[in-house]
């Protein structure tokens, strides 16, 4: 199973954390995981991520509220069995990209 999750960032935070916790653990399982940010921070939780050996999918892209976002997830999404999706505004973005996908 390849599995996706996305988060605006890894900023420090609860679901950062949590993320730097989970995906390892889903790792050792066998699940193919990757992240998806919008834009990359270098800081603990990135480097614990990376050190597991998991992909982060950054989308350079600053302005959290563009439109373009869509059009990124869409094609980044067609590649993964299932697509995870924390906090605000991803989860809106995700939603829409999702739109028509199967």
């Amino acid at each position: 199973m390849k599995l996706l999750h996305v988060i605006t960032s890894l900023e420090i935070g609860g679901a950062q954390r949590l993320l730097s916790e989970l995906l390892p653990l889903q790792k050792k399982q066998g699940i193919d995981v990757s992240l998806l940010v919008n834009f990359q921070i270098n800081n603990a939780f990135s480097y614990i991520i990376s050190e597991a050996g998991i992909r982060i999918i950054s989308l350079e892209e600053h302005n959290i509220h563009s439109l373009t976002n869509i059009w990124h997830l869409r094609k980044i999404f067609k590649g993964y069995d299932v697509v995870h999706v924390h906090l605000f505004p991803s989860l809106y973005w995700a939603a829409i990209a999702a739109i028509g996908l199967s």
